[in-house]
């Protein structure tokens, strides 16, 4: 798995990441007190103030537990931890879990992942051009169909929600470039094909893009403020 070249990571890499705004006012994060954060229950989310940038080994920790099935409920918090706290290494581990194939109908813990995985890249984008550029090949037209079920529904179905998934990723990113990317989906996805495609495809996608684009704003307005 692409995990395991993490430790070959050099500490350029790590100064290339600090340099290019990795850095938060948060400590960082080791790999102990990264998993005690993914293993705590957070009725409300994890406050921001807990997350810092991810040390090698705390990624490589993560990295172990999304490599683990039988830490399959640790899945979706560790790829949304790697996604919010960033850190050398980051973006591998979660589309190296992306891309690991998916058939068949999913348990709860493997549907929960799928979801977070977009996210985690949305919250990665604000830093990372690569989770951004994964993010608007996702949620372009074009986008890949699911090939794994859940419940009712089918994989039509979970193919558009991978996509409402990754708008929504765009849009937590508040990057100039996914606003660009959520405006040309607006046009591309109109009003009238509400009640055009199968599985109803554009069902309410258009309704996804234009909150996505109302979100975006707000996440672009505070990470302005945050600066």
């Amino acid at each position: 798995m692409q995990y395991k070249l993490l430790p070959s990571i050099s500490w350029l890499v790590v100064v290339t990441w600090l340099l290019c705004g990795g850095a938060s006012a948060a400590p960082f994060l080791d790999a102990e007190e990264a998993e005690r954060i993914v293993r705590a229950q957070w009725f409300e989310g994890v406050p921001e103030d807990r997350i810092g940038p991810l040390t090698l080994d705390a990624v490589r920790r993560l990295a172990a537990l999304l490599d683990d099935p039988a830490e399959a409920d640790a899945h979706a918090p560790a790829l949304e931890l790697l996604g919010r706290a960033g850190g050398p290494g980051a973006y591998e581990s979660i589309t190296a879990y992306a891309s690991r194939p998916l058939t068949g109908a999913v348990n709860g813990a493997d549907y929960r992942a799928q979801l977070a995985i977009p996210l985690a890249l949305g919250y990665l984008a604000r830093r990372d051009e690569r989770a951004l550029a994964a993010l608007i090949e996702a949620a372009g037209p074009g986008a890949a169909a699911s090939a794994w079920t859940h419940r009712h529904l089918d994989a039509a179905r979970t193919g558009v929600l991978r996509q409402k998934m990754a708008i929504t990723g765009l849009a937590l990113s508040g990057r100039p470039e996914a606003h660009v990317a959520l405006m040309s989906l607006a046009t591309t996805v109109a009003p009238s094909q509400a009640a055009r495609g199968s599985a109803g495809r554009f069902s309410d996608l258009r309704a996804h893009v234009d909150e996505a684009l109302r979100t975006h704003a707000r996440s672009a307005a505070a990470l302005e403020e945050a600066r």
